[in-house]
């Protein structure tokens, strides 16, 4: 039995195509042409890759501790690429 996690997200306009493809009927538009969406997701260890997979197109609204898996996996990420 897989566990899921209700998340909140934010995308540009940008990823909308993808985002329609994904989300279909969670998708709302908001006035500045960005897209909201609800969506109960897996809690697992594909979590973060699916999020980060829209690249920077995409902010993690809620939970706050995805928010913060996130951020410690961007710092690790980043630390390789210093020079």
């Amino acid at each position: 039995h897989e566990d899921f996690i209700e998340v909140t997200l934010l995308f540009d306009k940008e990823a909308s195509f993808r985002v329609y493809d994904e989300f279909a009927d969670q998708v709302a538009c908001n006035s500045d042409g960005s897209l909201s969406v609800e969506a109960q997701l897996p809690d697992n260890e594909h979590l973060l890759s699916f999020i980060l997979s829209f690249g920077d197109k995409v902010e993690v609204i809620a939970p706050q501790a995805i928010r913060h898996k996130l951020q410690n996996c961007l710092k690790k990420l980043q630390s390789k690429y210093i020079t």
